[in-house]
């Protein structure tokens, strides 16, 4: 947040706030819900209007200031955005923090998606769940990081990226010592309530047209 003018509004919409934080946090919890729709309604300005009402929660909370606001687990930033996410497994609004199972061309893969903080990028995390299939990653895991993408849900543009990253990249087998990890599934326990495991076999086609199996 390094815009002059940027800092005015929140600061001046930050004055009309609550002044104690559980009403500061529905506050919030509004401009997400205000965000997502602006967003799939392709309304920029309603956009940044969300955005800043957002930004003002934090910078209340924090003092009245954006320094420091992102320092931590405890940081104002960091608890507004845990009190917006949303549960494990449902896809989040635009804004929220959360994590949910997509599947794209026969990739299954746990996106975490961390809201836009003080910029218009989001944060996509691409995990892989299933150990010995072909992923988009030897290492089972993508950052990427990209606008939100209007007129469309989370969930959409989180197919879109990575239907972009496949087309560019290909597909790959998990390394070896990393499927330990992805198997126990300890790390997204949620995931073996919405999705069965699939068979232990599976075929791909590779880029030059070729068959391929993984075991």
């Amino acid at each position: 947040m390094s815009d002059t003018n940027q800092d005015a509004k929140v600061m001046q919409l930050a004055a009309t706030l609550p002044e104690v934080q559980p009403e500061l946090l529905d506050v919030a919890k509004q401009a997400v819900a205000e965000l997502d729709a602006a967003v799939r309604a392709g309304d920029d300005s309603a956009v940044a209007l969300a955005k800043t009402r957002y930004d003002a929660v934090v910078w209340k909370l924090n003092g009245g200031t954006f320094f420091g606001c992102d320092g931590g687990p405890d940081a104002p930033a960091a608890a507004v955005g845990r009190h917006c996410a949303a549960v494990p497994g449902a896809v989040p609004l635009w804004g929220q923090n959360g994590e949910f199972l997509i599947e794209v061309e026969g990739i299954r893969a746990v996106v975490r998606v961390e809201g836009p903080r003080f910029s218009w990028m989001n944060h996509f995390e691409f995990h892989a769940i299933d150990p010995d299939t072909p992923f988009i990653s030897e290492t089972g895991y993508r950052s990427h990081f990209a606008r939100p993408v209007g007129e469309c849900t989370v969930d959409d543009a989180a197919a879109l990226h990575l239907r972009a990253i496949l087309a560019e990249k290909g597909r790959v087998m998990i390394e070896v010592k990393r499927r330990p990890e992805i198997a126990t599934g300890e790390r997204f326990p949620w995931v073996r309530e919405v999705a069965a495991v699939p068979t232990a076999v599976s075929a791909y086609v590779e880029q030059g047209g070729q068959f391929a199996f993984a075991f």
